[in-house]
Order: C-alpha cells, then structure tokens, then sequence
C-alpha cells in the first residue's frame, strides 16, 4: 500500500516515542490514494502498525457495559492490556471549540474527563494512540491541540499536481469507457489545482458520460466545485491569456512587476520577490485589472479572497473559513491572491469583541510573513485609502511595495482610448491629433470613466446603425459622461502617494514635485 507524507509523520513520531497523541485535520474526505476512502485507508495503516484493536469513537458511539459513552471512551484509553489505536472522529460535536462559560455542566463533566485521561500517566507512558478526526483545528476545543507534551497537529493537504496526474492516469487506465482527450492529462493536473481527488473523479466521469473531455468543461466544472466548496470565500479568476498589453499605461509598474516578480519567479530565482504587493488609489484606475494581468502574464492562479464572507457569529467558525481558505491558496500555488479593500478586510480591532478579528489577523500575518511562499503565492491588497491599514500588515516584508494608481496622464488617456476601441467590433477612423483633442476633454477622468466613453460611443453608433465610431461620436460621449472626480477623488490621490515610500513606484510627472 503507498504510504502518503502524513502517514509517514505520524508513524515517524509515533515510532520515536515524540507523540502518541494526534489531531489530524484538514482534507480528510478525499482519496489519500487511488481507490481508497480516508477512514478505510487509515484503518488499514494502523493495522499494518500491529495495534491489537483499531476502535473509531463518534458523537453516536454506543456506550459500552451500561457506561456513558465518554466512559467508555477514557477507559479504553486508559486500558494497557492490549496495544490500542483510538480514532476519535467528528470530536467538534463532543468538544467543540466553545468558551468554558458558555459550557452545560455535563460538556465540562465529560471536557474534564477526557482532558484528564489524555493528561494522564497511564496513557502518556503506555503504547496507545488516539487520534481526532476534523476537517479544522479550529473547530475543537483549542485545548486539546496542546493537551499534553506529546501531542501533534497533522494537517492533510490538497493533492499536488504530481498527485493529481497519478490519479489522472489511473482513472485512465481503469475507465471501460471510451473517452476522447481534447485536453492532455498535464493539462488536466495543472488546470484542477485546488482541487479534491474526488471532485477530480467527478470532473472525469462527467467527461466519461458526454464521451470527451474538454478544456472548457474543466475549467467552468472547477470553478463550480471551488464556489462549492468555499462559498463565496474564494472566487477563482481567469488570468489565461491575460498580459500587460491588455492593460493600458502604467508603463514604469509594468517593467518593475516583469523584473521583480515574473521573470524571477519563472527562472526560480525569487528572493527579490516580494510577499506582498499593495495597490493604492482611487476606485476605477485598474487596480483589479492590473493585478489580474500580472497573474496572467506570468502564468499563474489568480483568485479573490472575500474576507467580508469569512465573518460569522458562532465561536472558531470564522477561523475554521479562513483556514480552509488559506489551505486552498496553498494548494494551488503558484497564485496571485487579489484582496479588494484590504483596510477593511483585516484589522486587529481595539476591545475583547473584536477577539475573531484579531484571530484573523494574527492567521493572516503568520501565512503572509512564512518565506516557504516566498515566489509561491503573491498577495495582492488594493485599497483607496491605505493610511487606514494596519502599520503591522505595512512593514517590512509583508506589504511593503506600496504602489499607486492614479487617473491617467494625457498620453495614457490615449492609450486606454485604443486598447477599449480595438476590442469593440467596430472599426473607427480616429488620428491621432483628434486623440489628443479628446484626451484634453477628459482630463482627470478614470480608467474606468473613460472605458464608459468608449462604452457610450458605441450605444450611440448601433443606435443610430453606423457602421463604425467616428471623432464626433466620440467628442459627444465625453460631453454626456460626467466624471466622478471630487474632492474625496482628490484625497485618495494624495494619499496614495503620500503613502508611496519607493519613487520608482510614482508616475514621472509625480516624482518632481
């Protein structure tokens, strides 16, 4: 039977005498190897282990000899008789990770005996094992992951995409099916980063029934199994075939990202690259269009993290999200992790309510500051007004590249003019005199409120069924869209770049003055 890296540690520990106590959490419902369900696979490991007894305890366990479950429970842990492998499995419906205020008598009657037990001489010295069973640590009383010297957190990752193609070829070579490939198995492993084996398998006989696999139908299946599985914490973006010639201007950021983060990051060579990346400035200048095209142009994941839907009222639920989150960005790394709003996204708060809040942000800085994700994972914040974030997440090594966005110089006004025109379908015959005639008319106005110019043309141009957008259509869009520039417009702009500390970051014309 293959042996899987989590099995290896926990026999290694086990063995040595490190540990005999184990929480094993996170992705505990998938295959750990072809054909084989988790609890059936560590059944048999344990077996192989020579245990005389493998016993698996839940929440509906009958109790033994008229005693209470939990009874039951500690005496089979206490018993030396015969070497005995206990797994505890669902234990966050028997101790779940709740205050001990808010505890009934018998929760901590039951809590007490089992801390006990676990705490005691004769399991500590003896050759049993117990092993909790849960999708987060999170989720179980915080005690137990320390409750005694020789305890270990085990934490089941997704599969890599080497593991991914082994089940690939053997979901292959065991189909009866006949299955066109219209996408390579690589490809396939590469595409399904993030996901379960089983939701992998699902992919597959869903191909096997409409008779062909299909790139497209890989992708859109991911994205559904994604949104499944995380909610709406995670939302996976498109960044395939997206470069920094699909975003206009913003020029001397674009040479500093291909310098600094892509081409290390595809020569392997990324200890220039940096952890965090923030983008500042007002709503409308391309922040999450930018970033989107720095994931694509370097070939990577891109994803959203929405930690506004991570929140929740019931204890350790939060952070029982945002770790399944962050094992998911793990998983499909090499990935740009887009966070919009990121001054209201994580803040260590300032009173004993905020306590969720402070987890989060002390969860979020520990992943953000581990130099294993150096070149891995790119965490991207944007945010409108940057003065407001948390000076911790600002320091040095974490988001410390603090670039801003601003509205557009006239030669950039130009530019974002043709990229939005060369994507509509109709031609139009524009000089380049007439160009700088409507780059004045604009002046001040955002990517954004000038991609709504171009927009506007083109709604006058098929309602009047022309057959392409000329000067005059366009000079009378800039006439009916009003720009949103005011002063709170002004006072993102200036922060922005009284926040910026690298001047190779600001436009030239910001850099004199």
């Amino acid at each position: 039977m293959v042996e899987t890296k989590w099995m290896e540690e926990l026999k290694r520990k086990y063995y040595s005498g490190i540990s005999n106590l184990f929480v094993i959490t996170g992705n505990i419902n998938d295959y750990p190897v072809p054909n084989y369900l988790f609890k059936d696979y560590l059944f048999d490991s344990l077996y192989d282990m020579s245990f005389d007894n493998v016993l698996n305890f839940t929440p509906v366990t009958k109790p033994c000899d008229g005693s209470s479950m939990i009874d039951c429970l500690c005496d089979t842990i206490m018993n030396n008789k015969e070497k005995t492998a206990i797994i505890i499995s669902y234990p966050e419906f028997l101790f779940p990770n709740t205050p001990p205020e808010q505890m009934s008598p018998s929760d901590s009657t039951n809590y007490i005996k089992l801390y006990e037990t676990i705490n005691g001489k004769n399991f500590i010295k003896s050759d049993n094992l117990i092993i909790f069973l849960t999708e987060s640590k999170y989720s179980i009383n915080q005690k137990f992951l320390g409750a005694n010297t020789r305890s270990t957190l085990i934490e089941v990752g997704y599969p890599q995409e080497n593991e991914r193609l082994e089940f690939l070829y053997y979901l292959k070579k065991t189909s009866k099916m006949n299955i066109k490939h219209e996408v390579s198995l690589e490809e396939f492993a590469k595409l399904t980063a993030g996901l379960t084996l089983v939701g992998i398998e699902d992919i597959y006989l869903q191909g096997e029934v409409a008779g062909v696999l299909k790139r497209e139908f890989v992708v859109e299946r991911k994205k559904e199994l994604i949104s499944k599985e995380y909610g709406e914490v995670i939302e996976v973006l498109d960044a395939d075939g997206f470069t920094f010639d699909d975003f206009a201007g913003q020029e001397h950021l674009k040479e500093y990202h291909r310098e600094v983060i892509i081409n290390p990051m595809i020569s392997g060579e990324t200890d220039i690259v940096p952890k965090g990346i923030l983008y500042t400035g007002p709503p409308g200048t391309g922040k999450t269009h930018f970033a989107r095209c720095l994931s694509g142009e370097a070939g990577i994941n891109f994803v959203e993290l929405k930690m506004s839907k991570i929140l929740d009222k019931w204890v350790g639920e939060s952070e029982k999200r945002f770790e399944k989150a962050l094992t998911c960005i793990e998983s499909i790394a090499p990935v740009g992790v887009f966070i919009d709003e990121i001054d209201q996204a994580f803040s260590r708060g300032d009173n004993e309510s905020n306590s969720v809040s402070r987890n989060l942000f002390g969860m979020f800085l520990t992943v953000l500051s581990d130099p294993d994700n150096r070149g891995n994972i790119i965490w991207i914040g944007a945010a409108n007004y940057p003065n407001k974030i948390d000076e911790a997440l600002k320091r040095t090594g974490r988001f410390d590249k603090k670039m801003p966005f601003l509205p557009p110089n006239k030669e950039d006004r130009i530019k974002v003019m043709k990229v939005h025109l060369n994507k509509a379908k109709y031609g139009n015959n524009i000089t380049e005199k007439e160009f700088e005639i409507l780059s004045d008319r604009i002046d001040g106005y955002t990517q954004a409120e000038i991609e709504g110019i171009i927009t506007k043309a083109l709604e006058l141009v098929i309602r009047q069924r022309k057959k392409e957008i000329t000067f005059e259509d366009l000079k009378y869009a800039t006439e009916l869209m009003v720009t949103a520039k005011n002063d709170k417009i002004d006072e993102m702009t200036k922060i922005a770049i009284d926040e910026c500390n690298d001047l190779e970051f600001l436009p030239e014309e910001y850099r004199k003055s």
